[in-house]
């Protein structure tokens, strides 16, 4: 019987989908700054009302560190410690285009923001439909303990039973919590109604018992994350659920239904008993992209392996260069080559 719903609210980060890459950065910029305003303002409120945040990738979260003011920083470290925004650990949803030293790299803004002072245990991927087996080593290696995967099933099929969480195995012999969610936005707002309307999302909660029910989900809450209603992809903090929050709290009779962050989240989802152990690849059934562009797709993987040697190469040559030139060439390189690879 579920007890409590869960709304984990972010924006979806696809760069260059809706906008060129440059106007996305911008615009995600703006979003963050905006979400702590909203978090600031009902920071007060009871915790069923409370607006928290979470920024969905470390590539945004680290662009816009290094680009704000020194106010802005304080805010998000003070709201971070109060448990109010949160921050998951892969830097891009990126496609099986990566190879495993992308796996790596695609990781590393941890250290940066870590050292800020933020705590980043946890990880989330959404729209995308699978990742390497060689992911949990990844993970685990930066100290990620659970890794959250938002289907986008409109091209692809999701892992059965969906949703549900288990304990994922790599080879070596390393473990992560993971969790097979729902689509990012759509299950909020087409599945539950959410924040259309106290009446609209009591009818669909109704429905959502029985469709729960014929897949035997045996957890005491359901988790959904939500974006901007209006779109889903590269869309500002959605400032109405937190009204709706409040209006629908009020009656003791409802299903409480409260905003998380992903730690919160997985805290929670840990806590759930007899969690199944699975291993091999989370098989992606949506890189339908990567035949559409053979030639670019073969250019970064060149590209991803002429990186790889030029480090070799440059750790080997016995010469001192320019270590500030190379680092930024290498970084400009890595750039590319993942954003190519992001879904």
């Amino acid at each position: 019987m579920i007890k409590e719903i869960l709304l984990l609210h972010h924006t979806h980060t696809d760069i260059g989908y809706t906008s060129p890459q440059p106007v996305i950065f911008e615009l995600h910029k703006r979003y963050i700054e905006k979400a702590i305003d909203l978090v600031e303002k009902n920071s007060k409120n009871k915790i069923t009302s409370q607006f928290k945040w979470n920024c969905e990738v470390t590539g945004i979260t680290l662009d816009w560190w290094q680009n704000t003011t020194n106010l802005y920083r304080d805010k998000f470290l003070k709201f971070h410690n109060k448990g109010l925004i949160d921050v998951a650990g892969v830097k891009w949803h990126m496609t099986p285009l990566m190879d495993h030293q992308m796996l790596i790299d695609n990781l590393e803004p941890l250290k940066i923001l870590r050292k800020e002072g933020m705590t980043i245990n946890y990880a989330m991927d959404c729209d995308i439909n699978g990742v390497p087996w060689g992911m949990v080593d990844a993970l685990s290696d930066f100290g990620i303990k659970g890794f959250s995967m938002a289907i986008n099933e409109f091209y692809g099929h999701a892992l059965k039973p969906w949703p549900s969480g288990f304990q994922w195995q790599s080879k070596s012999g390393k473990k992560i919590l993971a969790y097979n969610g729902p689509i990012y936005g759509a299950t909020a707002s087409a599945f539950l109604r959410i924040p259309f309307g106290v009446k609209h999302t009591k009818i669909a909660i109704k429905k959502m018992h029985k469709s729960l029910k014929k897949i035997n989900y045996s957890y005491d809450f359901f988790m959904a994350q939500i974006t901007n209603l209006n779109h889903h992809d590269n869309a500002p903090p959605h400032a109405e659920i937190t009204p709706f929050l409040k209006e629908w709290n009020q009656d003791k009779k409802n299903i409480p239904i409260r905003m998380v962050t992903i730690s919160e989240f997985f805290e929670r989802l840990s806590k759930q008993q007899k969690l199944p152990t699975m291993s091999g690849d989370w098989s992606d059934w949506w890189n339908f992209g990567a035949g559409s562009t053979p030639n670019e797709t073969r250019i970064s993987a060149e590209g991803q392996r002429a990186l790889r040697r030029a480090n070799i190469l440059n750790i080997y040559n016995g010469k001192k260069s320019n270590n500030i030139r190379r680092n930024s060439l290498e970084e400009n390189a890595k750039k590319s080559l993942g954003l190519y690879a992001e879904h």
